[in-house]
């Protein structure tokens, strides 16, 4: 049976105990396990105290890469927060503007709708600012953290189809 500061942690019997999802308020707690076989007095295992370290590392700058000629996606180095979804935190040059940014499920990415369309074979630059990750005292990306990246259209394959193949069933 598992214990946090003397107090029985209800359906905590395994052999192990995982603390998750912890903040700055677990720092400091004891945790110890009492171990019995039914014949004798239980055994108190010592106990440890968990030490929570703040995060204080900002979320960076990963890539960019133009998906089509009105998308861009953006990939941060860490989850960050709805903070990414505000088109005000995107500047692109050309006069390329930000319309619409999207997080995706995974936290990491962001995907960019831009106007006007994207020229072909041209290199942008985008720079990233106030964009923030999940800690509890939130980190701050680097003010106009920048990423550069080229447009290349790959003819047939804007929609993410192959256009004109047909997929190879690797079953028969």
């Amino acid at each position: 049976q598992w214990f946090r500061d003397n107090t029985l942690i209800q359906d905590a019997t395994a052999a192990s105990y995982t603390v998750s999802g912890v903040s700055a308020s677990d720092n400091d707690r004891y945790y110890h396990c009492e171990i019995s076989n039914g014949v004798g007095s239980p055994a108190i295992c010592d106990r440890v105290k968990l030490t929570v370290l703040p995060d204080t590392t900002a979320p960076a700058l990963v890539s960019a890469f133009a998906v089509s000629n009105t998308r861009v996606d953006i990939r941060f180095s860490e989850v960050v927060s709805a903070s990414a979804n505000n088109v005000d935190n995107y500047q692109m040059n050309f006069e390329i503007t930000a319309t619409a940014a999207t997080l995706s499920d995974d936290g990491l990415t962001v995907s960019l709708t831009v106007t006007p369309a994207l020229a072909e074979a041209t290199t942008y630059t985008v720079e990233v600012s106030h964009v923030q990750d999940m800690a509890e005292s939130a980190n701050t990306i680097m003010a106009n953290s920048s990423q550069i990246f080229t447009y290349q259209a790959a003819d047939g394959f804007e929609d993410g189809n192959a256009d004109g193949w047909t997929p190879v069933d690797l079953n028969n």
